[in-house]
């Protein structure tokens, strides 16, 4: 999975540098935004996936990890990047929760200032509650 995911991705870069650059690519350092903590679960896999790419494409892969604001201020500084195929930003909840909780406050706007490349996995989600609240669905 891992194989095709990193290919999945790879091709999306390479797509996407053809538009912006008449220059072979890449050229230079290739940068992961990854909006939580080293450690975490996104930040492992942003290395697993990053390390494949580096290797298919030749180039290093750098993983900048910028957490805090629930991802807020990962995706505003990828989001500020230059269009030129260079920087990819794991999105998750600054895409899917943040637009909720913060509305029109959000520094950033998933649909204008980003261009999807693939899903690279899935989690999935519990909520939970005390039995005491009344809630049942």
């Amino acid at each position: 999975m891992r194989n095709t995911l990193s290919s999945a991705l790879c091709g999306g870069l390479i797509a996407a540098s053809a538009v912006c650059t008449a220059q072979e690519y890449p050229v230079r350092t290739i940068r992961m935004i990854v909006p939580f903590a080293p450690g975490g679960s996104t930040d492992v896999f942003a290395r697993m996936v990053g390390q494949q790419i580096g290797e298919k494409l030749g180039q290093q892969v750098m993983i900048d990890n910028r957490a805090g604001a629930g991802g807020n201020i990962g995706a505003a500084l990828a989001a500020k990047a230059s269009p030129d195929g260079y920087t990819v930003f794991f999105a998750g909840a600054p895409f899917v929760i943040n637009p909720a909780l913060y509305g029109a406050k959000l520094p950033y706007s998933p649909t204008q200032d980003f261009s999807p490349i693939s899903l690279m996995a899935k989690a999935p989600q519990v909520l939970t509650v005390h039995p005491s609240v009344p809630a049942q669905t």
